[in-house]
C-alpha cells in the first residue's frame, strides 16, 4: 500500500516545499504524543501523494497569481473530513480544513468566497462543548455520584467506566451541557443510543430514547436508528442540555455495547443553496467540496448506494450550469457514481488523508505537489455493474444473517477485465501534471526459472515539470484450461522523473506469480505454458506485452507461508 500510494520510502518532511529529509519524530509528553513540524510536514506530504486525478481538461493546476474571485463550496469545504468512521477514528490533535488550508495558500491576497449549500453528515452534528458527567449506581441515577468528570463531545463509548463500583451492565450517566445558537431558528437535535437515553433542553423532553427502543443501524447493530426532533431557538440564548443514558437492561446474542451519541444542528435549505450558486457565478473558479463523511464511511454499517448523499448531486449540477470552471474535489472512501462529469473541469480524490488534508489538498490544487496517488480499487459507472449485484439476496445484501461469496476472485479489476465491463476509472488509475514517454518492455529470458523473469522498460518525462509515473505488470495466462481472470498484477514500481530525464522500472515475476490457488490440492499451482507479462499504466491502460513460456508444471509448498 505504502509503495503503490506513495513511491519511495524517502520522504520530504518539510512544511512546504523545503528539502530535509528525515526520519518522522513523535515526542511524548506525559503519555501523550506531540507533533513536531517535521510530523506535519509527513502528513501534509501523504495526503497529497495519495490524491487521485481522476479528471482534468488543464485547468489544474490552478495559477496562484492570475486568480480573482475563488468559491469554495460545498459540505465538506469548511468540515476537517480526516478519517473514517469506526476502528479509523482517533483523537486528532488538530485538523486543517480545505477552506483553512486554501486561505493559507493563497494568504488573502486573492477574494475566496464560502458557502455549504448543503449538508452531507449521515447523523446530527456531534455536540462539541464542554459538559458535566455524572455517574450513578443502578440505572435510575438514584444516590450520590460515584464519579464526576468532564468531558468536550457528545460521544461515549464506555469500554471502561471512571470508578470501579460501577458495574458496566448496571449503571446510569447524566450528561449537563449548554448549547448557545449562532443563528435563531430551527434546531435539529439527533441521538443514537445503544442501551436506553433520553435528551432533555431546558428541562423539556426533546428525543426519546428510551420508550420504544430498539436495535437500528448504528454501533454495529447495537444501538437504535438516530432519533431526532427539531425545534426554535434563539441565537445568543444559552439552552441547558441533559443527557440522561442507562445502560442495557438485559445483554443480548452477538456484541454489545455501551455508548451514546448525541448532537444538535441548524439545517440548510433552499436559501443556503441559492447562496452557493450565487457565489459560484460570480466567480472565476468554483473548487466544489463534496463526498461523504466517517458516518457514511464506517465498519458495520453498509452504503445505500454508490451516489452523493443528501443534495450534493443537485448542487453540482446546479453549480455547473451557471460556471464552466468547476473543479470537484472528493472525499469519499470508496467509488461513487458521477452522472456529472461531463459538467465538471477537473476531479480530484482526496480520500480521508488526515489531519492535514487543508493543506494536501491546497498543495495539489495549486501545483505546489503533483497528485501521486492511483486507484487502488476499481470505480464502476454504477452499483449495478459491481460483482455482488446479481439479484440474489443470499449474495447482497445476504439473508438471515448470512452471505454467501459467490464471486470467487473476480473481483474489481478481475471482474471487469473478464467479464467485459467498462469502469468509470479502472483501478490503477491516476493523473498527474506532466506526461511520460513508455519504451517497450523488455524480459531478461522468455523461460521460466526458480529465479524468475525480470522485465525491465524504460520511461521518460517529456513533460514541463517533475512528475511520478507507475509501472503497473499483470500475469495472463495464455490457453487456460480453468477459469482464471484475464489478467492480475504482480508487480508494480513508481518512478519519480525531472523534465527530459528516463528511468528504468524493473520488476520481477516468479513462478509463483503465475500460479492461482488450487482448492483440491490446497496448494498454489501454475500449469505448464505460455503466460504473457503485461506491462500496464492502469488495468485499462496497457503499454507492451512480452510472452514467456514455464516447461513444467509448478506446485508450491502446502505448508510455505511465504508464498
Amino acid at each position: 500500500y505504502a509503495t503503490f500510494f506513495h513511491g519511495s520510502p524517502s520522504l520530504s518532511l518539510g512544511l512546504g516545499s523545503g528539502q530535509s529529509r528525515a526520519t518522522p519524530e513523535f515526542s511524548l509528553l506525559r503519555g501523550r504524543a506531540t507533533l513536531t513540524p517535521r510530523t506535519y510536514g509527513l502528513i501534509r506530504q501523504l495526503g497529497a501523494e495519495g490524491a487521485v486525478l481522476l479528471k482534468n481538461d488543464g485547468i489544474l493546476p490552478l495559477q496562484k497569481t492570475g486568480l480573482g474571485h475563488v468559491a469554495v463550496i460545498g459540505p465538506n469545504a469548511a468540515e476537517a473530513r480526516v478519517m473514517g468512521g469506526g476502528s479509523a477514528q482517533i483523537a486528532a490533535h488538530y485538523k486543517v480544513s480545505p477552506l483553512e488550508g486554501i486561505r493559507d495558500a493563497l494568504s488573502n491576497a486573492n477574494s475566496i468566497h464560502y458557502a455549504a449549500a448543503c449538508r452531507n453528515n449521515r447523523l446530527i452534528n456531534v455536540f462539541s462543548g464542554e459538559m458535566r458527567v455524572e455517574y450513578f449506581k443502578g440505572r435510575d441515577f438514584a444516590g450520590p455520584a460515584m464519579a464526576i468528570e468532564t468531558a468536550n463531545k457528545g460521544e461515549f463509548f464506555w469500554f471502561e467506566l471512571p470508578s470501579s463500583e460501577l458495574d458496566p451492565s448496571n449503571f446510569s450517566a447524566r450528561m449537563t451541557a449548554s448549547y448557545i445558537p449562532a443563528e435563531s431558528g430551527e434546531h435539529v437535535f439527533g441521538m443514537t443510543n445503544a442501551g436506553l437515553a433520553r435528551l432533555y433542553v431546558n428541562g423539556k423532553l426533546v428525543v426519546n430514547g428510551y420508550d420504544g427502543w430498539s436495535r437500528g443501524d448504528n454501533y454495529f447493530g447495537t444501538a437504535n436508528v438516530e432519533q431526532r426532533q427539531a425545534i426554535h431557538l434563539e441565537a445568543g440564548q444559552r439552552y441547558q442540555m441533559i443527557v440522561e443514558y442507562c445502560s442495557p437492561a438485559t445483554s443480548e446474542e452477538g456484541i454489545n455495547l455501551t455508548a451514546v451519541r448525541f448532537g444538535v444542528e441548524k439545517p440548510l435549505g433552499e436559501a443556503d443553496m441559492l447562496d452557493a450558486v450565487a457565489k459560484a457565478e460570480n466567480a472565476d473558479v468554483v473548487l466544489l467540496f463534496v463526498g461523504r463523511d466517517g458516518e457514511w464511511d464506517t465498519e458495520g454499517l453498509d452504503l445505500p448506494d454508490m451516489r452523493l448523499p443528501g443534495r450534493q448531486e443537485e448542487l453540482i449540477e446546479s453549480v455547473a450550469a451557471v460556471n464552466a470552471n468547476v473543479v470537484v474535489v472528493l472525499q469519499t472512501g470508496g467509488p461513487i457514481e458521477m452522472p456529472w462529469i461531463g459538467k465538471v473541469r477537473a476531479v480530484l480524490q482526496m480520500w480521508y488523508p488526515g489531519q492535514e488534508l487543508g493543506h494536501a489538498v491546497a498543495d495539489v490544487l495549486f501545483g505546489d505537489v503533483e497528485p501521486g496517488g492511483r486507484l487502488p480499487q476499481t470505480f464502476p459507472k454504477r452499483l449495478s455493474d459491481n460483482c455482488a449485484m446479481v439479484g440474489d439476496p443470499k449474495v447482497y445484501p445476504g439473508k438471515d444473517g448470512h452471505v454467501r461469496y459467490a464471486e470467487g476472485v473476480f473481483v474489481g479489476y478481475r471482474h471487469h477485465d473478464t467479464r467485459g465491463i467498462e469502469p468509470l476509472f479502472p483501478f490503477g488509475f491516476g493523473l498527474g501534471y506532466t506526461r511520460f514517454s513508455w519504451g517497450e518492455a523488455k524480459a531478461s529470458t522468455t523461460r521460466m526459472s526458480a529465479e524468475g523473469v525480470t522485465v525491465t522498460i524504460d520511461v521518460t518525462n517529456v513533460g514541463e515539470r517533475t512528475g511520478s509515473e507507475l509501472v503497473q505488470l499483470y500475469v495472463r495466462p495464455i490457453d487456460s484450461t480453468i477459469e482464471r481472470p484475464e489478467k492480475e498484477l504482480r508487480a508494480f514500481a513508481k518512478l519519480r522523473l525531472a523534465p527530459g530525464e528516463t528511468g528504468t522500472a524493473s520488476l520481477v515475476v516468479r513462478p509463483r506469480d503465475l500460479s492461482y490457488f488450487d482448492e483440491g490440492t490446497k496448494a498454489f499451482r501454475a500449469a505448464a505454458g505460455r503466460y504473457e507479462l503485461v506491462a500496464a499504466a492502469n488495468a485499462a491502460d496497457i503499454r507492451s506485452t512480452v510472452t514467456i513460456e514455464l516447461a513444467d508444471e509448478w506446485i508450491g509448498e502446502t505448508g510455505d507461508r511465504s508464498i
